[in-house]
């Protein structure tokens, strides 16, 4: 239970139980690196509030997320919490599988276990702040569609009823979250709930309102406290031991998921959650001692249906980029048929991903005994094989007949030679082999082809072959992903060799995560050779490796993987090959025998449980390529597809083409009207490392660079642009001369953050610390002049035309611009700009957009995961932040003023008012994202 804790928990909660308050900085932070947001919100009272909103990606994020409730209510300043919602429920996919196993989980003295129905619905959040009046909150707002769904259906409860719900809630400390379903308002959720749940709020948890750790009432009250509300609570069940638990599992793999224990409602739709209460530890409040708090852990188990439909759903509107299923190609081969596929976006809009689903389902049910020529089955039985292929693919705990070999030792440790080896043996063995097939992925090889496919090579800059790297891993997981749905596809037991460094544990356990959590085995293998010299001499011999072309290159390969290359612990549990005592045959050998043995074990395991004999496969496994791994799924699929609608293979094989043209077209793109600056990101920082310099380090600057004029600033500043523009690497190295005085913030924490406390000698050594902390660059230096929407918008383009009219401009004009100032904070470097005509601040093209005028500026750099908003947020953040600084250094300054320092830090930012504007020619253009 310790490594699901850990994994579900949040550490800020965790940390402070019992806190009723948000750490603001932790907050702040958050915001800044673009992981939430915050905005004004008002109470029906009129009472002005802060909501919180964290992105999707992060919602998840237990090690640094101030809060893990979905939706949050805090006061501005204090950080008080006026309302905390329900915490993200983690999909069971999203954990390890140890406390599946683990006996802790049922000591029923610690823990209780349910199985509640997740209800097909949007989730609200229900308090009150008087004991008299409800509010609602959906997520982060307290105003919208499904705010308004639920206050209909509170309303359609009796005044006593709505009284009763607002004063026991006061009086408890508590909020209430509903699933509220209503099929009318609600129609493009992803799966439709029963008719007999509609138009209902139903209960599924009851939490304290104003405490930073989440503590909801144990499940057993639910249905108590929901009758006396007259509502309903989420159907659910108490799980008594494992069995249980694997029964609620498996109703969960198939596409038509049903769980007879939910007696009046058997057929599931969305699925369940798997509730894991934890005695909380410690008492309630007083006013609340007759209540059974525990602290929750939820885990969401999904249908399959659901997460295909969502996924389709996604995939043609436009949200996302989701993973594609065969149901996905079918579903479209019968829209198009009747529909333009620029149509299909509006209809889904319109009638609903579900409806269309079941109309699709029922118009094949109608034609289930049709065989059309030349196909191989009926539509019925190629519906029931589509939606049982889709499933087992969407499901990721469904079992996997595939066995990984994850190899790993350093360059010229023999893994190559090894993994041929192996597969030559398997292919040789015609007897009792029980592979269907055989595929051996290697990093180099991939790495290879994806570098001359884009063009990017050893000699390529450090961005590209970043990007090289990037683009090798997405190949490597979407092989690996394409051989796994081959072998869960056609229930084919495979043999799935992966020949790379994988030099650190991370590494080695990262890979898993592209496969289905149940496999046929998931095993390390180390591959060493302890004598270096022969690994070296290996190395340097190879005249035909994908990506080391000479004995230099494989030298300087071995030296990076040796410095960081971490030998398997016995944790892992990783079979070792010793290829300085043994030739590579005698390693293949051993592990052909033991992977054999675990294999039949495990064969004969499962033949004693089903009451049957193991089985093999007749005659040796084939050895395929990925690329022939790819073919046989696309052929496989194009035989369906022909038996499901009657299209010829050739047509069925275009929609996924179709469904990738869905994926592409957006909703709209996003507009913007920039001045192109014709400098580089170079010389940006360049400037930004000589105001640093001059403050930091004043005497080295007296001495180093003597006065000048701003002529002479002016024209060195013209040279040192112009060498970054040209490349001239030694012109572009010189000063700038370029200096500034605080304006706001201070100096004491910036030598510490950003040079370590190390001597600083030269410009140059700030510039190295800088591009150190901030990697990340625009690589079109720019200024916004206005933020634009989506350009099938004819307000934005008029708003366009307005703005350029206003302030005289014309696209492709020459225009000024002035630096006036430098921002720094911990997440990026800006300058204030403006131009030569006086506009300093932003256009908005939506003026009805409640947003606040942002000052010209050039994002220089960022440190990685900060959103691009954070340097246009930098201004009024300085500001508020200055006014924060003030007031604790008057504290601290004051006798009697206790100030708690864990607590109340000062801000860490600077910002300079340079003494010399810079000015930098750039061009007005209409840029497209």
């Amino acid at each position: 239970m310790d490594a699901l804790k850990s994994e579900c928990w949040f550490r800020c909660e965790q940390s402070q139980p019992t806190s009723t308050h948000i750490d603001l900085r932790d907050l702040e932070s958050y915001v800044a690196r673009g992981r939430a947001s915050t905005s004004s919100a008002e109470l029906s009272n009129g009472r002005q509030i802060v909501s919180v909103s964290v992105k999707d990606a992060s919602q998840g994020d237990v090690n640094s997320l101030p809060c893990g409730a979905r939706s949050l209510l805090i006061e501005e300043g204090t950080g008080a919490i006026v309302c905390r919602g329900i915490n993200k429920f983690f999909d069971i996919s999203e954990v390890s599988d140890a406390w599946l196993s683990d006996p802790a989980l049922w000591a029923n003295s610690v823990n209780l276990v349910w199985a509640v129905r997740k209800m097909a619905g949007f989730v609200v959040t229900v308090f009150s702040l008087d004991g008299i009046h409800l509010e609602v909150m959906s997520k982060h707002v307290l105003a919208g569609p499904h705010v308004d769904a639920a206050h209909q259906l509170l309303a359609k409860l009796d005044n006593a009823r709505r009284a009763l719900m607002a004063s026991d809630l006061f009086s408890w400390g508590a909020c209430a979250s509903f699933e509220c379903i209503w099929r009318a308002e609600d129609h493009q959720h992803p799966v439709l709930e029963a008719d007999v749940f509609d138009a209902q709020l139903v209960l599924i948890a009851v939490l304290k309102r104003t405490q930073l750790r989440e503590e909801s009432v144990g499940f057993a009250a639910m249905a108590t406290i929901a009758a006396k509300w007259s509502v309903r609570s989420a159907p659910a069940v108490v799980l008594q031991n494992s069995a249980a638990l694997h029964d609620v599992m498996a109703a969960a793999e198939t596409w038509k998921s049903v769980y007879p224990l939910f007696t009046e409602c058997p057929i599931l739709a969305e699925g369940f959650v798997v509730l894991i209460e934890v005695a909380a530890g410690q008492a309630g409040r007083p006013h609340a001692e007759s209540l059974p708090w525990c602290c929750p852990i939820r885990l969401k188990l999904k249908t399959p249906k659901y997460v295909v439909l969502r996924a389709f759903r996604s995939l043609v509107m436009g949200d996302s980029n989701p993973p594609m299923y065969l149901y996905h190609q079918g579903f479209l081969g019968w829209l198009t048929a009747n529909t333009a596929v620029e149509e299909i976006r509006t209809m889904m809009a319109d009638v609903g991903v579900s409806r269309l689903s079941d109309q699709f389902e029922a118009a094949l049910h109608a034609k289930a005994r049709t065989r059309y020529r030349d196909a191989s089955e009926t539509v019925g039985r190629a519906l029931a094989q589509l939606q049982d292929i889709s499933a087992r693919a969407a499901n990721p705990r469904g079992h996997c007949r595939l066995f990984v070999l994850v190899l790993c030792g350093l360059p010229g440790a023999g893994k190559t030679t090894v993994s041929k080896a192996l597969l030559k043996m398997f292919s040789a063995d015609s007897t009792n082999s029980s592979l269907h097939f055989m595929v051996h992925v290697s990093r180099d090889a991939v790495s290879r082809d994806v570098g001359l496919k884009h063009g990017i090579d050893d000699n390529s800059s450090k961005h590209k072959q970043r990007r090289l790297r990037a683009l090798v891993h997405q190949e490597l997981c979407d092989e690996m992903r394409d051989v796994a749905r081959l072998s869960q596809e056609g229930q084919l037991s495979g043999l799935l060799v992966f020949d790379a460094c994988n030099a650190t544990r991370a590494s080695r356990q990262a890979w898993r995560r592209c496969f289905p959590s149940s496999l046929e085995g998931y095993q390390i293998v180390y591959v060493d050779c302890p004598d270096a010299s022969i690994s070296a001499q290996r190395a340097a011999d190879r005249d035909d490796h994908e990506v080391l072309h000479n004995a230099a290159e494989a030298q300087h390969a071995l030296y990076t993987v040796r410095k960081k290359f971490q030998p398997p612990t016995a944790e892992e549990a990783c079979w070792y090959v010793d290829t300085n005592t043994h030739a590579a045959e005698a390693a293949a050998f051993e592990i052909q025998r033991r992977l054999i043995q675990q294999l039949t074990a495990r064969q004969e395991r499962e033949g004693s449980i089903a009451g049957r004999p193991s089985a093999s496969t007749v005659g040796p496994p084939p050895a395929m390529t990925v690329a022939s791994v790819r073919a046989q799924l696309q052929q496989s699929h194009a035989t369906l597809l022909q038996s499901l609608l009657g299209v010829p293979e050739s047509t069925a094989a275009q929609l996924k083409d179709v469904a990738s043209f869905l994926a592409l077209k957006r909703k709209a793109k996003f507009c913007s009207l920039q001045v192109r600056l014709c400098c580089s990101a170079k010389s940006l920082r360049a400037i930004a490392a000589d105001v640093l310099f001059a403050a930091l380090c004043p005497s080295l600057r007296a001495t180093e660079a003597p006065a000048s004029s701003l002529v002479t600033a002016g024209r060195r500043l013209v040279r040192q642009v112009a060498a970054a523009l040209w490349g001239n690497a030694s012109s572009a190295a010189e000063s700038t001369g370029v200096a500034g005085t605080i304006a706001r913030g201070h100096l004491k924490w910036l030598r510490g953050w950003l040079l370590h406390g190390k001597a600083v000698k030269a410009p140059s050594d700030i510039a190295a610390a800088l591009q150190e902390r901030f990697e990340g660059e625009a690589s079109r230096p720019h200024v916004t002049l206005l933020h634009g929407g989506a350009t099938t918008a004819s307000s934005v383009e008029d708003a366009m035309h307005k703005y350029l009219a206003a302030e005289g401009f014309e696209a492709g004009e020459e225009v000024v611009v002035r630096v006036k100032s430098l921002l720094l904070d911990r997440h990026a470097i800006c300058f204030g700009v403006a131009l030569s005509s006086g506009q300093a601040l932003q256009g908005v093209a939506a003026p009805a957009a409640k947003r606040k005028p942002v000052p010209l500026h050039i994002t220089v750099a960022t440190v990685d995961g900060t959103a691009a908003v954070h340097a246009g947020d930098m201004f009024a953040s300085f500001e508020r932040w200055e006014s924060e600084n003030a007031v604790l250094l008057a504290r601290q300054q004051t006798p009697q003023q206790q100030v708690n320092r864990s607590q109340h830090k000062f801000h860490n930012f600077v910002e300079f008012q340079l003494i010399t504007e810079v000015e930098l020619q750039g061009v007005v253009e209409l840029h497209l994202q």
